[in-house]
């Protein structure tokens, strides 16, 4: 786990994961730069976007960014688990 953008950047390079969720409003960089810079490195990992923000605009950039899904807090159990599966 992460608690800013630059930390999960570096924690995705170090762990190569399988899948990251990615909060959008991070200290430091956002969660849409963290997801490019984590792209540039791997651009088979499953990013997911964790966000308050749900408009037609704040999805394009999360695809944008290279993130595969969008999902709006809060995020149910069920959701974030099937996405993983």
């Amino acid at each position: 786990m992460a608690h800013d953008g630059r930390s999960a950047v570096q924690l995705a390079q170090q762990c190569a994961p399988d899948a990251v969720v990615l909060d959008i409003g991070l200290p430091d960089i956002d969660g849409f730069e963290a997801a490019r810079q984590i792209r540039v490195h791997s651009s088979q990992v499953l990013l997911i976007a964790l966000t308050g923000r749900d408009g037609d605009d704040d999805r394009d950039s999360s695809r944008m960014a290279g993130f595969n899904h969008h999902l709006v807090k809060p995020v149910s159990i069920e959701a974030l688990s099937a996405l993983l599966a």
